[in-house]
């Protein structure tokens, strides 16, 4: 169940998401947020058992956003997390079977500095001065 344990015995734990998502996800000072999570575990303790959510999903539809903001973001951030890397992980690792490593490379710099402004005109000077063989 989402929020289970006793938050006296976890406050580190919810202070150290709080921290991490507060600036990205817009989350309320740690002491508000730690307040709605009780209400909120209140709310599911009067919510009867074939009532309760039982996925991740169905916990967002349960939630008001009006009234809980915060519970919101953090089951919509849930929502989205990866449940494993597995895929990611093949994905990338199909990627680099197909694709040289020069290539590969060239795609990461290209990611890593997509800020700068390349004009063809740089790319074309660029590949003037590499010495390519073709071979036959």
């Amino acid at each position: 169940m989402l929020f289970q344990n006793e938050l006296d015995n976890n406050n580190n734990d919810i202070l150290q998401l709080i921290d991490f998502y507060k600036d990205s996800d817009n989350l309320s000072e740690p002491d508000i947020v730690i307040a709605e999570i009780k209400m909120w575990k209140n709310v599911l303790k009067r919510t009867k058992e074939d009532q309760k959510p039982k996925t991740v999903i169905q916990f967002l539809q349960f939630c008001d956003e009006d009234l809980f903001p915060n519970i919101y973001k953090l089951i919509k951030i849930l929502c989205i997390l990866p449940v494993t890397t597995c895929t990611s992980e093949r994905s990338f690792s199909s990627l680099r079977n197909t694709v040289s490593e020069d290539r590969l490379n060239g795609l990461a710099m290209l990611n890593i500095h997509r800020n700068e402004i390349l004009t063809p005109d740089d790319i074309i000077e660029e590949l003037v001065k590499k010495n390519r063989r073709l071979k036959f």
